[in-house]
């Protein structure tokens, strides 16, 4: 299926709304992924950090809440019920986030922007966050003009590494020893990839105009 606007074969992607406090909390409280993410100290999260990673959902070029279509959901046993009495559509499962980095008004020209996200480590190892960026690098080039869409990773998170090459993303350097984890330093890689290779690789699948 190809994708669309705001959704991909079996996600959904959605704004984030106050409601989602709790669900981003949640996120940030597990250790094994925030360490994987947040080049932070890792100290225990709770509602203020839950607030700042809104905020920058919120204040970026692209802030999506990742969500499970209702098929996949209901085929996954994921799908949410609705509240007892309630007469409101079913709610779409939450599984992570996704935000593009907001781009400076003096820098547009650049057309270049960093892409993060996040997945609740229960919904990992699916193919859920290939095809999260996947739809994400589409986005972009096909809808905001971006021309260069980075990412990175921390040198310890080798299935990171391994993911982003294998989706076409090309290795431009690293910021050597520059994160303090498990009593050494290590490096932290950056990849992109340009709007010419995602076109190469990836645009004859697409119906474009």
């Amino acid at each position: 299926m190809p994708n669309s606007v705001w959704a991909s074969d079996r996600l959904v992607y959605r704004a984030a709304e106050p409601e989602d406090q709790a669900f981003l909390i949640e996120g940030r409280q597990i250790a094994a992924s925030f360490v994987n993410v947040a080049p932070i100290l890792p100290v225990p999260q709770g509602s203020a950090g839950a607030a700042r990673s809104m905020q920058k959902l919120n204040e970026a070029l692209l802030g999506v809440i990742i969500c499970l279509s209702e098929d996949e959901a209901v085929a996954t046993g994921a799908a949410i019920k609705p509240e007892t009495g309630s007469s409101s559509k079913k709610k779409l499962t939450p599984i992570g986030s996704l935000r593009l980095e907001p781009i400076e008004a003096k820098a547009v020209h650049h057309r270049e922007t960093d892409i993060g996200i996040g997945l609740l480590p229960k919904y990992q190892g699916r193919g859920y966050g290939s095809e999260a960026i996947l739809w994400a690098v589409e986005w972009a080039f096909l809808y905001a003009n971006v021309h260069r869409m980075g990412i990175h990773c921390f040198e310890y998170n080798t299935g990171a590494l391994r993911l982003y090459q294998r989706l076409g993303f090309v290795v431009e350097g690293r910021k050597r020893e520059g994160l303090w984890y498990k009593g050494r330093y290590w490096d932290e890689i950056h990849l992109s990839m340009l709007d010419r290779e995602w076109h190469a690789r990836y645009g004859k699948e697409i119906d474009l105009p």
